[in-house]
C-alpha cells in the first residue's frame, strides 16, 4: 500500500525469530533511527507523500 496512509498499532508488536519486538528502527525523512520502536511509540502513522504549504513559515 505505498500510496495510502497507514496506522500500525505497536502495543502488541510482532516479534522476530529471536523474540525481539519489531520494528527495531524507524525512518524519519532521510534519517534512520535504530531503537526499540514499540518501547518509544504506541503506534506509527505512515504517510507516503508530504507536501509543504508555502504559506506556513519555518
Amino acid at each position: 500500500m505505498p500510496d495510502r496512509i497507514t496506522l500500525t498499532d505497536l502495543r502488541r508488536p510482532p516479534r522476530d525469530t529471536d523474540g525481539e519486538p519489531l520494528p527495531n528502527r524507524i525512518r524519519s525523512q532521510s534519517a534512520t533511527l535504530a531503537n526499540p520502536v514499540p518501547a518509544a511509540f504506541d503506534a506509527v502513522l505512515a504517510t507516503p507523500t508530504v507536501t509543504r504549504d508555502p504559506s506556513v513559515p519555518f
